[in-house]
Formats: C-alpha cells, sequence, structure tokens
C-alpha cells in the first residue's frame, strides 16, 4: 500500500527525468575554456567594480554575471567553446560597452581587447570573429547525444535495460557529471533488481550535485523499499530540508508525504499523522494524506466523526483512489 505510493510519487521524478535527459544539450556536455579582459574608460583608466554578463548564443542560451577587480580586469572560465559565440556586456552607472561574437578556444584562456565603457549613446560594440569550425563540431556533438538519448528512451520502453545502461554509460563516457544519466542509471538498475548498482548510481548524482533533491527521493524509495527505514527517514528529511530552500521556507508536499509514509511503515501511526497534517498544510488536494490522517485517528480510537472527515475528504478528492471502496464503506460507520 504505502510502497504503492511511493512508487507514484518516484514516476514522476522518473518522467521529468526523461524529459531532462532529452534536454542533455547542456552547458555541462560543451566542451569549455575561459577568457579574461580589461575594462577601462575613454581615457584608458581601468574600472573597477563593474558590472559583467557573459552570454552565449547559440543552440542553447547561457548567462553569466560577474565584476571587474580593482584593476578593471576580469577572468570567466567554464564557457563553452563550441555551438555558438559569446557576448560580453559590461556596464558602470551610466557607462556601458559591449564586445559581441568572441568565439572561445577549447581548454584554454584567450585574452581579449579591452572594453571601453562609454555613455550609453555613444556606445559602440566590439566584433569578436566567430568559428565555423567549432561551430559544426558541436552541432555534430548535439546530434550523437540526442540520439543516444532517444536509443536510451526506446531501451526503456521496451524493458531492455542491459541496452539502456549501456547507452547511459555511453552518455557519462562523454559526459561524467551528467546527473539525469545517473538517476535513469539507478533506475534502470532498480528494474533489474540490482539495489547495489542502483544505490551506487543515485550516490553518485547526489555526489556530483549535493542539491539534487530527486537524488535523495529515489534513495528514499530505494531504502522503503529495503526496509531500511532510518536511512529512508534521515534522506527523507534531507529531501525536505531542499525542497524548502528553494520554495521560500516551505517544505514540499510530497516530501512530507513521504515521510509520514516513512513513520506509518515503522509503526509510528502519531508521527506519521503529524507529517500528513503538514503535507495538506502545504497542498490540500493531496488526497491520499487525508486518508491516513483518518486512519490515524481511528488508531487512536478516540475522534471517530473526525476520522469519518477525513475519509470523507479523500473520497471527495480522489472517488477512484486505491483506498476510495475501503473509505467509503467505514464511512456510516464513523460517527
Amino acid at each position: 500500500m504505502s510502497m504503492m505510493n511511493f512508487l507514484k510519487s518516484r514516476s514522476l521524478v522518473v518522467g521529468v527525468l526523461a524529459a531532462a535527459l532529452l534536454g542533455l544539450a547542456s552547458p555541462a556536455y560543451a566542451q569549455v575554456g575561459a577568457v579574461r579582459g580589461k575594462v577601462v574608460d575613454e581615457k584608458g583608466t581601468p574600472v573597477p567594480d563593474a558590472d559583467v554578463v557573459f552570454t552565449f548564443v547559440g543552440e542553447i542560451r547561457v548567462r553569466h554575471t560577474g565584476k571587474t577587480d580593482k584593476n578593471g580586469q576580469f577572468t570567466r572560465a567554464g564557457l563553452n567553446a563550441s555551438g555558438g559565440l559569446w557576448t560580453i556586456t559590461v556596464t558602470k552607472g551610466p557607462l556601458t560597452g559591449t564586445m559581441r561574437n568572441i568565439d572561445v578556444p577549447l581548454q584554454a584562456v584567450k585574452t581579449l581587447e579591452d572594453i571601453v565603457l562609454m555613455p550609453a549613446e555613444g556606445a559602440s560594440t566590439t566584433l569578436g570573429a566567430p568559428d565555423p569550425a567549432a561551430t559544426a563540431e558541436y552541432q555534430k556533438q548535439m546530434a550523437e547525444l540526442k540520439q543516444l538519448s532517444a536509443d536510451i528512451d526506446t531501451a526503456f520502453g521496451a524493458k531492455d535495460y542491459d541496452t539502456a545502461i549501456g547507452k547511459l554509460n555511453e552518455v557519462l563516457g562523454k559526459n561524467a557529471s551528467c546527473t539525469a544519466c545517473y538517476l535513469k542509471l539507478g533506475d534502470a538498475y532498480l528494474k533489474k533488481e540490482k539495489a547495489s548498482d542502483a544505490e551506487t548510481a543515485y550516490k553518485k548524482a547526489v555526489e556530483i550535485d549535493p542539491a539534487l533533491a530527486e537524488g535523495y527521493e529515489a534513495l528514499v524509495v530505494l531504502y522503503n523499499q529495503q526496509k531500511r527505514y532510518d536511512e529512508a527517514t534521515k534522506t527523507s528529511a534531507k529531501v525536505a530540508e531542499l525542497r524548502a530552500a528553494t520554495g521560500g521556507g516551505v517544505a514540499d508536499a510530497t516530501s512530507l508525504y513521504n515521510q509520514g509514509v516513512l513513520l506509518w511503515n515503522q509503526g509510528k501511526i502519531a508521527e506519521s499523522r503529524v507529517q500528513f497534517e503538514k503535507a495538506i498544510k502545504a497542498k490540500p488536494d493531496l488526497a491520499e494524506a487525508y486518508y491516513y490522517i483518518g486512519m490515524a485517528i481511528i488508531n487512536e480510537g478516540k475522534d471517530m466523526a473526525a476520522a469519518g472527515k477525513m475519509l470523507q475528504e479523500y473520497v471527495r478528492l480522489a472517488p477512484q483512489g486505491p483506498h476510495a471502496a475501503e473509505a467509503n464503506a467505514m464511512i456510516p460507520d464513523l460517527k
């Protein structure tokens, strides 16, 4: 019962990841380089503390920001070295300056001409030179990656997890920091009932990105399946912490619900009810949480009318839900 709810939550995550995998044409995959430069005014005097914006224009759009140091200089690494060109825009008060069509060298640092700041109405633009060969190579890489992504989706659809694992490892050979790939890899291993390999893949994803809530959610499902409840509870709390950090301090309803299920599975009914109540406060239409609250109240043997109201709300929100028949059968006796 509770495992199905966990898997339902997990299936949403997998769907998102499948979409992300189709969009792996990302800065992490592209080859990178760096630029350094200097910002001066019309008299050639260095301009410190100027705002610098780096914009990549190609198949994807990327934007970075920075500032000049006390000598008017800036350095930026990790810039796409193929598939498009960069524009650098610098501003300081009413002054601005722009350099366009910058071709960043692969795994190297390019020194740019000085960017001159002028009043906006008289500002000039410096043009760099595009590199057609680099653009063509990037297009080739992206085409290969998209084909691999399609092959992975096809393999999952056919339940050919061995092929999916092979293709995912091929992608990871090109981009070792692909967290979506590690999550999909973990899913494939889980389908093959290789829990240890799945755990290793999921842990690699969160090692690369410690703020990847989806990775911790995958581990929660795995730990719950293995009845490693202490680890599942601890990891679920981490998910809630991450969701709250990106939600203005409000914990994610699904994370709270999952924590409730974990506690329920351990027989900690009163504690689980607290989490379910938090979940519906965050998401008032979370039907399953109402069912568990009702069952928790019944377990207490006290306010049966309150339990009935919870089950009625569950049925209202999920008339075809997995517990609808059970809830409808109990409601008349809960008064």
